[in-house]
């Protein structure tokens, strides 16, 4: 019997949140009921705005300007041999350098792990990569960004749509 209120609670408990999380995104989220499988399921679905479609497209395009480096900035291995990444010197959460650049190596898997693992070799890797001002330029960026920069998506997409563009 205790089994039984304690699951009741639960289901509450996923109801009022999914009910909450409708009140607070009502333009974001559409609540889509399916039958399937003679089975009842929620399934919530987002409608992205401009902004996020746009942020989305910035994050592609700029990974693919990266990638078209061609080989690891760390131990030179190449596209045939290896799946190259887009690794961020400073955090892609803040804007102001997300998508610069020269906050971003082209990275084999392993590197890219290894620098994200090893916090002293990653900044030792920056300094040896763009030099030291270099990296106090992109952090000093980063950080100052996060209180006054409000960054046009759209056109940075379109910058970077002109210089994907332009790769051979």
């Amino acid at each position: 019997m205790e089994d039984r209120h304690h699951h009741h609670r639960m289901r509450s408990s996923w109801t009022a949140t999914n009910r909450d999380r409708r009140r607070r995104w009502p333009a974001l989220v559409d609540l889509d009921v399916r039958v399937s499988d003679g089975a009842r399921r929620a399934q919530i679905k987002r409608r992205r705005t401009r902004s996020q479609i746009d942020k989305a497209a910035c994050d592609r395009l700029f990974s693919q300007l990266v990638r078209a480096r061609g080989a690891c900035q760390r131990c030179g291995r190449t596209t045939p041999d290896v799946q190259l990444q887009c690794a961020h010197i400073v955090s892609r959460r803040y804007t102001a350098t997300r998508c610069d650049l020269r906050n971003a190596w082209c990275l084999c898997a392993g590197c890219h792990r290894r620098l994200t693992e090893n916090p002293h070799e990653h900044v030792a890797f920056a300094i040896q990569t763009i030099g030291q001002a270099g990296y106090d330029d992109v952090v000093r960026r980063a950080y100052d960004g996060v209180k006054t920069l409000k960054m046009d998506w759209t056109e940075l997409r379109a910058v970077l749509q002109a210089a994907h563009d332009r790769l051979p």
